[in-house]
């Protein structure tokens, strides 16, 4: 079982301005699975959240971002702010390597 957690203060962001949260990984894969699922979850301070599938299985060594979701700045998202990546693959077979997570205006 994969589980990355993390949480962020988001008092210091700008406000009116649209941030995407991603995890940047990498996948060095050493197994012959063709699927590797994992789950993106975004946890706003007002109680809202969100969350996505992704498929790995494609992926070879290089750098991607996993993008968890995105929200606007605002009062309703003063506070910390939560985010999540989970699955059943196994890192040590997979070869998941996390470098971050990016916090950043959306294009």
């Amino acid at each position: 079982m994969l589980l990355i957690q993390g949480r962020f203060e988001t008092r210091a962001l700008s406000p009116n301005t649209t941030y995407e949260v991603a995890f940047v990984v990498k996948l060095n894969r050493t197994d012959s699975e063709g699927d590797s699922l994992v789950t993106l979850e975004l946890n706003l301070p007002d109680g809202t959240g969100w969350g996505n599938l992704e498929n790995l299985g494609q992926q070879r060594e290089e750098w991607i971002n996993l993008r968890a979701s995105h929200f606007v700045m605002g009062p309703e998202t003063v506070g910390t702010i939560s985010f999540a990546l989970y699955g059943t693959l196994d890192p040590q077979k997979t070869g998941l390597i996390l470098k971050g997570v990016l916090i950043h205006p959306k294009d």
